[in-house]
């Protein structure tokens, strides 16, 4: 039995995070240990408010970064102000709505979302054992989650979030549950020379989520927080009921057979075959997937070399099947439409059948250990193809406007490579490691025409457009500066700058690393430990829309510093500072002046603790340490850290949009032994 908790404030105020974890599990033998009986409980709570990743709306930080430089930032820490004529608190802002800006601790203490969930998960197995090499296991596991969401916006908030003078407000119940099961048997069995070991059964997963619940601007009086305040009577996008339903079912046969020839060689062999609900009324309503693989001891197998002690080799190969979206292939073809309350057709053109999605993938390696043990190696080449990814492009054919299509060949291709090194100098002890991957994304296949590209999204003249031959990454643009017949910067009549925007859009490189190392040294000595680790990456490149709006506003230090220096240098001459970063940056920038790149490298982290002997306080062993992580930047030219991400989406890395700070962490341990 065990309880935990975990509770963290942001570093923007009214940020919260909370988790408080209580976990049980037991486990009984009976019939003279032949069957056993295991069950688990862990029951989460969680709460957050005021989650943020990055973007203007939502974001205090929008208005602190461009808050004006000669004002007085004390004037707004008061964030809210009487007013006698309509009796309540209302924002305490007189800088304007550009960028729909708001009093940041406005926007922290009055704009707050909040989530509240309670989570439970229920485990069970139970394993009769047959005879002592076969066996019998039969498990289920229940997830249920059930979360409280609400959002209040007061009155003042601009009526582009609250829709209302009097405010908003949003609820909704979230019940995410999840069911599974299998029934194996396993087979452990050893002859003289052979050996086998397999696991045949069959398995089951129900998964359900429903969202209930409703948002919209409030009725008299202001900030009255319930859903009888929400007024029903103005149907918009944004005044309208929340709902969404839906189930996913999925049932497998499965099998896992490895033979061992004298613990020296194995071949192993996998099948699983998936009927899932999603492929309901397609011609391929179920989906099969192998997998083959070979491993060999060499060291056991021939006579090496002394200084060679351990040498393994594999090799693999498996074809992974995953299916489409549940509901995709629905015969029910209607979408609500928040801003008439009403219900549309829905004006997907589908294909005959779809296809699951197939992943074929090798993989070979090498495990060697040298020296006595004191130098490893471990060595992996991997190639994977993706096929029949279901992608939505824009049509207009036969009253359709959208089409679901299922095309492509994505190639993944790389290495890893990890060394290990560790050595004893009398009473030091030293472990060192260096890690290696490099993996190259290439789109071998995307449409049928191989000119037709998938345009992914990104930030104003900036996005992610697939083509063949390029990557999932690739970022193009489509500003520029209006140049001359020659490429020189042109300027009007007034020697000031122009943009461009291109009819078509130009390569600027991709988002994805070529390659990511990692360099870590473990030092002991007589019972002092200190260790720390470098990471880099190489390659990609980042785009930074904050810097250009902070240009734009000419708040940023290279605005100062162009300032100082009268102007920026253009065709021999001079142009002030804020007429060219007001073409330059902005909203809508010219990229190629905010884009660079993500190659970077830090001290990850680094620890130092002491273990105070067991004699020095009466049979006690106390640990003292101290850890810090994300110390500082060995190598960056990025105006912010490359490897922070405000999304998990595959189309939206390397994107700056008034993200927070990455952040170092220090802390402390203490551990107690009896």
């Amino acid at each position: 039995m065990s309880v935990g908790s975990t509770n963290a404030a942001g570093i923007l105020p009214n940020n919260k995070y909370n988790r408080y974890n209580f976990t049980f599990r037991n486990t009984t033998s009976m019939l003279n240990d032949k069957l056993t009986l295991d069950f688990g409980l862990n029951y989460i709570l969680e709460n957050d408010r005021n989650l943020t990743a990055q973007g203007q709306w939502f974001n205090p930080l929008t208005s602190v970064y461009l808050f004006p430089r000669g004002e007085s930032f004390d004037a707004i820490r008061t964030y809210e102000l009487y007013d006698s004529n309509r009796g309540i608190y209302v924002q305490n802002w007189n800088f304007g709505d550009a960028l729909k800006m708001q009093n940041p601790y406005w926007v922290a203490h009055r704009m707050v979302r909040e989530n509240n969930r309670s989570r439970y998960m229920l485990s069970g197995s139970l394993k009769y054992k047959v005879t002592n090499w076969l066996d019998v296991t039969g498990r289920l596991r229940w997830d249920d989650a059930a979360v409280k969401q609400e959002d209040k916006r007061y009155a003042s908030t601009i009526d582009l979030f609250a829709h209302s003078k009097y405010g908003y407000y949003g609820h909704a119940k979230v019940n995410d549950r999840s069911l599974y099961g299998d029934l194996m048997a396993n087979i452990n069995k050893s002859f003289e020379t052979f050996s086998i070991g397999a696991n045949v059964g069959g398995s089951f997963s129900r998964t359900k989520y429903d969202n209930e619940g409703h948002q919209g601007g409030l009725k008299a009086p202001s900030n009255i927080f319930t859903p009888n305040a929400i007024d029903y009577s103005e149907v918009t996008n944004d005044n309208r009921p929340i709902y969404d339903l839906h189930k996913h079912a999925v049932n497998s046969l499965f099998a896992n057979v490895e033979l061992g020839w004298k613990s020296i060689l194995y071949l192993t062999l996998t099948g699983r075959n998936d009927w899932d609900s999603a492929l309901d009324g397609t011609s391929n309503e179920s989906f099969f997937y192998p997998s083959v693989g070979m491993s060999a001891v060499i060291s056991q197998m021939t006579e090496m070399p002394k200084f060679i002690n351990y040498l393994k080799v594999r090799a693999s190969w498996a074809s992974v099947g995953s299916a489409i979206s549940p509901n995709i292939t629905s015969p029910w073809r209607y979408e609500y439409v928040p801003a008439t309350g009403t219900y549309s057709t829905v004006t997907y053109l589908f294909p005959k059948t779809f296809y699951p999605e197939r992943t074929d993938s090798w993989e070979a390696g090498l495990t060697a250990r040298f020296f006595n043990n004191a130098l490893t190696l471990d060595l992996t080449l991997y190639q994977s193809n993706t096929h029949k990814q279901t992608l939505v492009r824009n049509i207009s054919v036969g009253g359709y406007d959208r089409e679901y299509i299922q095309l492509g060949n994505i190639r993944n291709r790389g290495i890893e490579l990890s060394l290990g090194y560790n050595h004893r100098f009398g009473n030091l002890d030293w472990n060192s490691s260096f890690t290696f991957s490099s993996n190259q994304n290439k789109i071998i296949k995307l449409f049928d025409d191989d000119t037709e590209v998938a345009k992914k999204g990104g930030l104003s003249g900036a996005e992610i457009i697939l083509k063949k031959g390029g990557t999932m990454g690739d970022i193009y643009m489509s500003t520029d500066f209006r140049r001359d017949s020659e490429g020189n910067i042109a300027t009007d009549n007034t020697g000031g700058i122009m943009q461009e925007n291109l009819s078509n859009a130009v390569y600027r490189g991709s988002v994805l690393p070529k390659a990511n190392i990692g360099f870590s040294n473990e030092f002991a000595w007589k019972g002092f430990n200190f260790g720390f680790l470098i990471t880099a990456r190489f390659g990609g490149i980042v785009l930074s829309q904050t810097q250009a709006i902070l240009d734009s506003w000419g708040v940023s230090k290279r605005t100062a510093d162009a300032r100082n220096n009268g102007g920026i240098e253009i065709n021999g001459g001079k142009i002030s500072a804020e007429n060219y970063y007001r073409i330059v940056g902005g909203d809508n920038p010219i990229w190629s002046e905010y884009i660079y790149s993500a190659t970077n490298a830090r001290l990850q982290e680094a620890h130092i603790g002491y273990t105070i002997p067991k004699k020095w306080i009466k049979g006690m062993e106390l640990s003292l340490g101290l850890t810090a992580n994300n110390l500082f930047f060995i190598y960056n030219k990025a105006p912010f850290d490359p490897e922070s991400v405000a999304s998990t989406g595959t189309y939206y890395q390397g994107f700056d949009y008034f993200m927070q700070p990455s952040l170092r962490s220090l802390g402390f341990n203490v551990k107690v032994k009896f």
